[in-house]
């Protein structure tokens, strides 16, 4: 096993591991979006790992939510078993795929940026139920003005302090991935009106990171291959 993690190191940068230590069938259930999913899915498949990618739609959504663990999605199903919580799953596969460190400090500091992400994901969270457009609106404009910027400088300030360009250790992690097809991907869509798509825009080293991954080969096939939801990469 030992063995099989240095050869997942050597090709991690260019977005290739070795996928042969997840045994067994493996199948993501989510909607027909990136969304939270996104991240799972590109690990398994940066790891070469067989999976079924299950969408669900909006109509089967209503009838199937009590079969999940928590009436939420995404998802893993794994060898029969069902696991749930999408930080969870990525950390799973992750494992399994050589994009989380064995290292304890490493992985710890994986979790840390994770954690962070989650602040920021909270901050947002806030105007999500609010059905009052111009309150939602003015909410949305402080977040963009006020609450994030800072979340986003410390996110700058790791990637500046890391020669490598990652936000933990020499290679990519699911960090990496959570940022740039989770966070980023997220915040610059235009689903949260009121924030602007080019809120990132200035912010040099995320940037670098997201052009860093987009270029591995993995990750442009998997881009080539779902053009709606990266038009400029079909």
């Amino acid at each position: 096993v030992r063995e099989q993690r240095r050869d997942v190191e050597r090709n991690v940068e260019s977005g290739k591991v070795n996928g042969e230590m997840m045994d067994g069938e493996v199948k993501v259930t989510y909607f027909k979006i990136a969304g939270r999913a996104e991240p799972i899915r590109l690990a398994l498949f940066i790891g070469e790992v067989p999976f079924h990618d299950e969408y669900v739609t909006g109509d089967e959504w209503a009838s199937r939510k009590g079969e999940t663990p928590f009436g939420q999605l995404p998802v893993l199903t794994y060898q029969g078993q069902v696991l749930a919580q999408s930080q969870a799953i990525l950390r799973f596969v992750g494992k399994h795929v050589g994009l989380y460190p064995e290292d304890p400090w490493s992985a710890a500091k994986v979790d840390e940026v994770i954690a962070l992400f989650s602040e920021v994901e909270s901050i947002i969270s806030a105007s999500r139920f609010e059905t009052d457009e111009e309150k939602r609106l003015a909410m949305r404009r402080t977040m963009a003005e006020v609450h994030l910027p800072p979340k986003f400088d410390m996110i700058e300030k790791i990637l500046e302090k890391n020669e490598s360009g990652f936000l933990v250790g020499s290679s990519l992690t699911i960090a990496d991935l959570l940022l740039v097809v989770g966070m980023m991907r997220g915040i610059t869509s235009g689903a949260f009106d009121g924030i602007p798509t080019t809120i990132l825009d200035n912010y040099s080293h995320m940037q670098a990171l997201k052009a860093k991954i987009h270029a591995m080969d993995k990750v442009r096939e998997w881009m080539k291959a779902h053009p709606d939801w990266y038009p400029a990469a079909s």
